[in-house]
């Protein structure tokens, strides 16, 4: 029984809401694994950058308030686009 209460108040949907379906334990394995006692790694949001030589790129930079300089290629874009992302998660 007291199991059954650490493996309810750990809150297992919150403890893997962010893993691959493939990886969250089986009830049974999650109870009798003591699985609550592991520790919680916190994992770095990902960053998903559009296709390369999408249009999407504008709107992209634009969300994070990035615009386009006249005359840039489009490669020239991206890579700036993707630096300052990076270095402002930094």
């Amino acid at each position: 029984m007291k199991k059954k209460r650490f493996a309810i108040e750990d809150k297992p949907q919150e403890r893997y809401k962010n893993t691959e379906k493939q990886f969250i334990p089986l009830p049974t394995t999650y109870i009798h694994g003591e699985r609550w006692e592991d520790e919680i790694i916190k994992q770095e949001a990902t960053i998903k950058f559009p296709v390369p030589g999408s249009h999407d790129w504008v709107k992209f930079a634009a969300g994070r308030g990035i615009g386009t300089i006249p005359g840039e290629s489009q490669f020239h874009f991206e890579n700036r686009v993707k630096t300052e992302v990076l270095n402002a998660k930094a």
